[in-house]
């Protein structure tokens, strides 16, 4: 049993770059799924042309691959990390405007968590907007987090 004002709270990491090309090719070619089709100019640089589906997938594959959980960061996570890192001062890409979140934007109530989200959110600049989950943007990438560990808070 907790006593007031004393819990744990998980220590997350999220990436300091978006996935890059490199890093979503060797997803493609492992899966069979399609690479974005807009240009690639550097291996390095930061995937986009992608939908919240195709990062998910990526999400999904590299938990598996690294026996690690990894997801998509939340609304608060980004701008959490957008505070404290300028996230959006760190983008190596100059084609990502917007990032995949995880959280589910849809408006209207759902019969149960398990019932799938219509809408996807999406930061651009500090500001959430919300888009159907296949939507591929030519401008959009994605960062991932991870859970660390567990912290004790008194």
């Amino acid at each position: 049993m907790e006593s007031e004002g004393h819990g744990e709270i998980d220590r997350l990491g999220i990436t300091t770059r978006p996935i890059s090309f490199a890093e979503f090719h060797t997803f493609t070619a492992d899966t069979g799924r399609a690479l974005p089709p807009c240009p690639m100019k550097s291996p390095a640089e930061g995937v986009h042309c992608l939908s919240w589906d195709d990062a998910q997938a990526y999400a999904d594959w590299l938990s598996l691959e690294s026996s690690k959980i990894y997801r998509l960061p939340t609304v608060a996570e980004w701008q959490q990390a957008n505070d404290i890192l300028n996230m959006e001062g760190t983008i190596d890409s100059p084609y990502i405007a917007r990032h995949w979140l995880g959280d589910c934007a849809d408006s209207g109530p759902r019969d149960d968590e398990t019932e799938p989200c219509m809408l996807r959110s999406i930061a651009s600049g500090g500001a959430v907007a919300a888009l159907p989950g296949d939507t591929r943007l030519d401008d959009a990438g994605f960062y991932l987090v991870r859970k660390l560990s567990r912290m004790s808070i008194y």
